[in-house]
């Protein structure tokens, strides 16, 4: 398959139980991705090439609304920094008690005298570990948005819809003649929510009266 770049940014990493999300899918003369929060789909072409069918595509045909739905100004899209990177530290507490050089018996749970892991040290040869970065957001007086489908989509030329009514998916559209919704997040309230949601604000693009507390 040759599709449209946007194609890529919509597919999941790994294919869910329930539904193929990691890979796009044909239906007639359509072309659709999704990883379960944007949807694309694009008219099929020849240079696409052979494009595979499935039976275990996500229910998306009623999500897809009509234009009039939505703005009919597109959004400023800004230039982001880059994607944050996840972090790695190096520890040497065991992983398996967490350091405290206790075991647990397997037949009856309680605390035995030493890990079998580490022998009860508490300690292991030094590893790292990778703790992947915050979701990151962008956030415009009327929506907010994931930051990695904004990035994507500034790249590629495409515009962004927001909708006309909260709560709904935005739209976007791309030169090359896909489009598709992408869904809104909520703002974190502060920094505390923020760090409890395990996300990020890496473009607050509303005005000082919108974004003041009521």
């Amino acid at each position: 398959m040759k599709l449209p770049p946007i194609f890529k940014h919509c597919v999941a990493t790994c294919e869910p139980f329930r539904y193929a999300l990691d890979a796009p899918w044909r239906e007639g003369d359509t072309v659709y991705a999704t990883n379960g929060w944007v949807i694309v789909r694009c008219p099929y072409r020849p240079e696409f090439g052979e494009v595979p069918t499935t039976d275990k595509a996500p229910p998306h045909h009623n999500v897809w609304m009509d234009p009039s739905e939505f703005r009919t100004h597109p959004l400023d899209l800004p230039e982001l920094p880059p994607p944050l990177e996840p972090t790695v530290r190096t520890s040497t507490d065991c992983p398996k008690c967490e350091g405290e050089g206790t075991g647990e018996c397997p037949h009856c749970g309680a605390d035995t005298e030493e890990c079998d892991n580490c022998d009860g040290t508490g300690e292991v040869k030094p590893y790292d570990i990778t703790s992947e970065p915050p979701r990151e957001l962008v956030v415009w007086d009327q929506i907010c948005l994931n930051a990695a489908i904004v990035r994507a989509l500034r790249d590629l030329g495409g515009t962004i819809y927001p909708p006309n009514r909260r709560g709904q998916p935005a739209r976007f559209v791309c030169p090359d003649g896909c489009d598709g919704l992408v869904m809104p997040h909520n703002p974190p309230k502060d920094d505390f929510d923020a760090k409890l949601r395990d996300c990020v604000i890496v473009a607050d693009l509303r005005t000082t009266d919108a974004a003041s507390p009521k």
